[in-house]
């Protein structure tokens, strides 16, 4: 063989070689691309889970919050009421026996109006967002 046919031959070796190692180097800089990209959706799915379960401990504590709140106001009017409701009864039917039917009718009454507003309430409460 001659030297220029050694000369290719040795050329075509050293550009194989070349792509060779091109491709290897494109191989892997991909898997590092890919494993990058991996932990970045890994790291964000993490961080979307862990705000959705603060904003869900957040909105669980403002509603039992809030429930809370709305049974102390309701007790609180509840009693206020039922002790106005003995004092009227008293001042205004008089003996023991009247009073007694005056007290359950007035309790009665007391009972539905504090159902009403307690749906009042409630569709109210349906409306109210949590920040």
């Amino acid at each position: 063989m001659n030297e220029g046919a050694y000369k290719a031959a040795d050329k075509a070796e050293d550009t194989k070689e070349k792509a060779k190692d091109y491709a290897e180097d494109t191989m892997d800089n991909a898997k590092e691309k890919a494993r990058h990209a991996k932990e970045k959706v890994k790291e964000y799915g993490e961080d979307t889970k862990e705000k959705a379960e603060g904003f869900k401990e957040t909105v669980k504590g403002k509603a039992e919050e809030l429930g809370e709140k709305t049974k102390e106001t309701v007790k609180g009017a509840w009693e206020s009421t039922k002790n106005a409701a003995q004092t009227v009864t008293e001042a205004v039917v008089g003996p023991e026996e009247d009073a007694e039917k005056a007290r359950a009718d007035m309790n009665k009454g007391v009972e539905d109006h504090r159902k009403k507003k307690a749906e009042k309430d409630q569709k109210e409460d349906d409306f109210i967002t949590f920040n």
